[in-house]
C-alpha cells in the first residue's frame, strides 16, 4: 500500500474585513447617492389644503388618510385584543376568586392537560 504524501500547508493568506457596506463608506466621504447629494433631497410636497381636493381624493383621504378611517379600524382592533385579553382574566380568575360566581368545572390540572386521552 502507498502510503499518502503529506500536503504542504497553504502560504499564508491575509484577509482583510471591511467595516459597513460600500454605500455607507461613500455617504461618509460625502459622495452622491442615488443621483442626488446628501444634503440636497427634496422635501415632500406639502398636502393639499381640504378645499382644494377633488371629491375622489377626499373619499381617499377620508379613508386611507394619517387619520382616516382605516387608521382608526386598526387602532380599534390592536385594543380590543386587549380588552378581550384582560375581560377573560377577569371572568376566569377574578369572579371565581372573589366568590362572585363559580365555574361548571374545576380548573384542569397540567399532569392531565399534558396526558392528552380522552
Amino acid at each position: 500500500m502507498d502510503t499518502p504524501t503529506p500536503v504542504p500547508p497553504p502560504e499564508m493568506v491575509e484577509i482583510r474585513f471591511r467595516r459597513g457596506s460600500r454605500r455607507r463608506s461613500r455617504e461618509m466621504e460625502g459622495g452622491a447617492t442615488n443621483g442626488q447629494a446628501m444634503g440636497k433631497a427634496k422635501p415632500p410636497p406639502p398636502p393639499k389644503v381640504w378645499e382644494e381636493m377633488t371629491l375622489s381624493e377626499k373619499a381617499v383621504e377620508l379613508y386611507m388618510g394619517e387619520k382616516g378611517l382605516l387608521f382608526w379600524l386598526n387602532k380599534f382592533a390592536y385594543a380590543s385584543i386587549f380588552i378581550i385579553i384582560g375581560a377573560w382574566i377577569l371572568f376566569r380568575f377574578v369572579g371565581p376568586s372573589l366568590n362572585l360566581y363559580q365555574l361548571d368545572a374545576p380548573p384542569l390540572s397540567p399532569s392531565s392537560a399534558l396526558k392528552g386521552g380522552g
